[in-house]
């Protein structure tokens, strides 16, 4: 039998499939890597990152369009539709579950850096929302149960880092969102997103303006989700 790429092999073809755009053997590759029981690397985290997040917007996106035609109600096709719908959500559901499994089994025990614990929390909080937009009962519940306490773990290893610092305010963020469109609570949404946006724009003068730039953009998108709440009459 033919013997499995190594580490450095595995690396260079998650490179080359980014460069060719295919996500779903970048996701392959990657995987090698991160399950190689070695700490990653910042390039290594970024490319795990960029490969997941890739394969899971496109499912997203499918299943937010197969929704919309659902609520249009066209009789002729609704069985091929719900074909459809299965077919994404299943693929939604392992592209979640692995990295879910990749993430808590490898890279979180190989990691020391309390910023990269972070970035990881915040991964896994991602992954099970997007698991828990289209699930339902006890799925949803175990998704959501999963979600806050990934969200949670990172923003409490968080507070040692400065509240510009933009993987904690990313954390902020998403983790409002999760409750404003997931658990739908406002006011918990509105507190999160407000803490962290008032934290972060009072530190925020004190950077140099190259140091700025990411923090400011995460900063805009906290104001931005305030006020949009907030015109929704909450």
């Amino acid at each position: 039998a033919e013997a499995p790429p190594s580490r450095e092999e595995s690396l260079h073809v998650a490179r080359l499939m980014e460069t060719a755009e295919r996500y779903d053997e970048m996701v392959d590759a990657i995987r090698n890597v991160a399950t190689a029981g070695q700490e990653l690397n910042e390039e290594e985290r970024t490319l795990f990152a960029s490969a997941y997040k890739h394969v899971i917007t496109a499912r997203r996106s499918s299943a937010k369009m197969i929704l919309n035609l659902e609520k249009k109600g066209n009789a002729d096709s609704a069985s091929k539709i719900k074909e459809f719908r299965d077919k994404v959500e299943s693929e939604l559901s392992f592209i979640c579950h692995d990295l879910i499994n990749v993430v808590e089994k490898y890279l979180l025990p190989a990691t020391t850096a309390n910023d990269v614990k972070v970035f990881y929390y915040k991964m896994l909080g991602d992954y099970w929302r997007y698991l828990a937009e289209f699930t339902s009962g006890d799925q949803k519940a175990t998704a959501t149960k999963g979600c806050e306490e990934a969200y949670k773990k990172g923003q409490e290893l968080a507070k040692t880092m400065p509240p510009t610092c933009p993987v904690r305010l990313g954390l902020a963020l998403n983790l409002s969102v999760f409750y404003f469109e997931v658990v739908g609570d406002p006011d918990k949404a509105c507190d999160t997103a407000q803490e962290a946006f008032d934290e972060g724009s009072d530190a925020l003068a004190a950077l140099e303006v190259n140091a700025r730039r990411e923090s400011s953009k995460i900063i805009a998108l906290l104001r931005d989700n305030l006020m949009r709440w907030a015109d929704a009459g909450l």
